[in-house]
């Protein structure tokens, strides 16, 4: 496989710009909501699975190991998804949309969840969840989750460091069985890098996954705030779908978020298809979800 790691290209200066002032009023803005007292690392987090990995090769190991016949099992017939970055859930009224839009989901993708969220204690029907920590302070952490109707055989929390801010960007990959079938789902979650100067670190983010599944032979999702909102980026997720057989998917009215008129938020497939898929609008946060009803081909 040709590593994502070997396909760098050069920052845009006005890009760069743009990234100066804005990094500015992220270090000002809303802090995500406190922690509670008890929660202090990974270890505070996850459920009982075939283990845990903090690295992309411990995570290409555990994926590899096969499924037990009385492991818990998504219907391969009908995956429902919905992915979300919800904006440290400090925009008002995200507590209704998110009781709205993940009724009923089998797995759900948020990216920029609180720790202590709301979504973790009330899960409307998703009764396991991962979550990796990105973001954190000394009152506050905020991460990628991924909420699930059926138990994950495994979980893997990837991070990769923002190059200005310091502060960590999360992957969390995790894996389910299937009805009716010996496959099982690989689904990253992803919320990337985002404030550099160059590509490095956000190729090398990509890389972690590539790494991560490259064994894998069974379905994948791969969702999230991308942060392709330049044609570079844009290019390195491209290169990653392509080493992966991965399908990005569109939308017939497509509302998904933009910034510099580049959709940011995407959904990449292998080995499904789609029976449907809608972009909600929504004012709680600076991006709008994206829900879709999978299968296995």
């Amino acid at each position: 496989m040709h590593k994502p790691g070997n396909r760098l290209t050069n920052l845009d200066t006005c890009a760069a710009t743009w990234l100066a002032a804005l990094v500015i009023v992220l270090i000002s803005g809303c802090a995500p909501n406190k922690l509670r007292p008890e929660v202090a690392s990974d270890a505070a987090f996850g459920q009982s699975t075939n283990g845990l990995a903090n690295d992309a090769g411990n995570c290409k190991t555990l994926i590899a190991l096969p499924a037990s016949p009385t492991a818990d099992r998504l219907s391969a017939d009908r995956i429902r998804l919905m992915s979300w970055n919800v904006q440290k859930e400090s925009g008002r009224g995200w507590l209704g949309d998110f009781e709205r839009l993940a009724s009923n989901q089998d797995l759900v993708l948020l990216q920029e969840a609180a720790a202590d969220s709301y979504a973790l204690n009330n899960q409307n029907g998703a009764r396991y969840w991962s979550f990796a920590r990105g973001y954190q302070s000394s009152t506050a952490m905020t991460g990628v989750m991924t909420l699930s109707s059926s138990k994950s055989l495994a979980q893997c929390h990837l991070r990769e460091q923002e190059p200005w801010l310091r502060s960590d960007k999360a992957t969390d990959i995790t894996e389910y069985a299937l009805t009716n079938t010996e496959q099982t789902l690989a689904v990253v979650n992803i919320h990337a890098i985002n404030f550099t100067l160059g590509l490095a670190a956000f190729n090398e983010q990509l890389a972690q996954i590539a790494n991560a599944i490259e064994d894998h032979e069974g379905p994948v999702i791969l969702s999230g705030d991308l942060n392709t909102w330049r044609g570079g980026r844009q290019k390195l997720v491209d290169a990653l779908a392509t080493d992966l057989d991965l399908v990005s998917l569109t939308f017939n009215d497509d509302r998904r978020t933009t910034f510099f008129g580049k959709h940011v938020d995407h959904i990449y497939v292998r080995g499904l298809k789609v029976l449907d898929a809608r972009t909600p609008v929504v004012e709680s946060s600076d991006h709008n979800p994206i829900i879709v009803t999978l299968s296995l081909i």
